[in-house]
C-alpha cells in the first residue's frame, strides 16, 4: 500500500490554514480590548475633566490670567507716565509773548485811530450859543462848506472866510452862492427870514427874524 502524498499535502495546508484563522482571531480579539480600554480610558480621564478639582484648576488659570493682564495694564501705564516725565512742558517763549504783546498793542492802536479818524470824517453842526443878534455853531469836518439860497423876495448878505472878505451883495429869489472857509466863516444876513442855509450838507433851515443876525461857523481843531 502506497502513501498518497497529494493527500497529506492537502490535509497540512488546511491544519496550517485553520491555525491561521485561530491566530487571527486571538489578535483580533486582543486589539478589541485594547481599543475598549483606550475607549474606557478616555471616558474616565473626561469624567475626571469635569470633576471639582478640574473647575479649581480651571479657576486658578483664569487668576492666572487675569494678573497677566493686570501686570501689562500697569506697566504700559508706568511706561506713559516716564515718557510724560521725560518730555518736561517747554517754559514759556518771552521772545513770541513779547512780539504778541507788541502786535496787540499795535492793533488797539490802530483800531483807535481808525475811530478817531471815522470820527474826524463824520461831519455836523452843533449850536453852541445863540443870542437876539448873533448865532455861533461849532462844525466838525475837514472844511465849513455853507450853501445861501434866497426862497422869497431879496436879501443883502456879508460872507466872511478865515478873516478875509469873501462877498457883499443882494440876491434875489431862487438865486444862491456857496462858501467854503478852513477855521471860520462869518456871515451877516439883512432879512433872515426870507434866507436858508445848508452847512456841509446839514440843513440849518430858515433863521427868522425881523433884524438883521449875525452867524458864525467856527470849526472844531
Amino acid at each position: 500500500m502506497g502513501i498518497d502524498y497529494d493527500l497529506v499535502l492537502t490535509t497540512y495546508k488546511n491544519i496550517k490554514t485553520k491555525n491561521k484563522n485561530i491566530e487571527n482571531d486571538e489578535c483580533n480579539k486582543d486589539m478589541r480590548k485594547q481599543t475598549g480600554h483606550k475607549i474606557k480610558k478616555e471616558k474616565d480621564v473626561g469624567f475626571k475633566l469635569k470633576t471639582p478639582e478640574h473647575r479649581k484648576f480651571l479657576k486658578y488659570i483664569a487668576v492666572a490670567v487675569l494678573l497677566v493682564i493686570l501686570i501689562a495694564v500697569f506697566l504700559r501705564f508706568n511706561k506713559n507716565t516716564d515718557y510724560t516725565d521725560t518730555n518736561p512742558e517747554q517754559p514759556p517763549n518771552i521772545s513770541e509773548e513779547h512780539n504778541q504783546q507788541a502786535q496787540v498793542e499795535e492793533d488797539v492802536e490802530s483800531v483807535e485811530n481808525g475811530f478817531q479818524s471815522q470820527q474826524e470824517e463824520r461831519s455836523y453842526v452843533k449850536l453852541i450859543e445863540e443870542r437876539e443878534s448873533d448865532t455861533v455853531y461849532e462844525v466838525v469836518g475837514k472844511d465849513i462848506d455853507l450853501e445861501f439860497k434866497v426862497i422869497s423876495d431879496r436879501c443883502w448878505i456879508s460872507v466872511k472866510s478865515d478873516n478875509s472878505q469873501d462877498y457883499e451883495g443882494i440876491l434875489v429869489k431862487g438865486e444862491s452862492r456857496k462858501f467854503r472857509a478852513n477855521e471860520v466863516l462869518y456871515i451877516r444876513i439883512g432879512n433872515p427870514k426870507v434866507v436858508s442855509i445848508v452847512v456841509n450838507e446839514e440843513d440849518l433851515g430858515v433863521p427868522g427874524g425881523d433884524k438883521p443876525r449875525n452867524f458864525t461857523f467856527q470849526r472844531r481843531i
